[in-house]
């Protein structure tokens, strides 16, 4: 469960950024309180993918993002016990 997960953590801060960067004057301090929302939210959601590490031993996962004739390229990601 927590491995398909992994994915979100880097992009609830990075939503979190973009939310802060392309409003943020509109938000005259909740930025801050955003920013540390997402970085609440990703804590937690570290702790899921942790969890299913150390149970279930490294893991990786990878999507294809565009093919170009007989070459495919992929987006992935590899969650280890170094990663961690």
């Amino acid at each position: 469960m927590g491995m398909e997960w992994a994915w979100l953590l880097p992009a609830v801060c990075t939503g979190a950024f973009a939310v802060v960067a392309a409003l943020g004057r509109w938000l005259p301090g909740r930025g801050s309180l955003l920013a540390i929302g997402a970085i609440g939210t990703a804590f937690v959601l570290f702790w899921f993918v942790m969890a299913d590490v150390v149970g279930d031993g490294p893991g990786s996962f990878s999507r294809a993002w565009f093919d170009s004739g007989d070459v495919t390229v992929r987006l992935g990601m590899r969650v280890d016990k170094l990663a961690i």
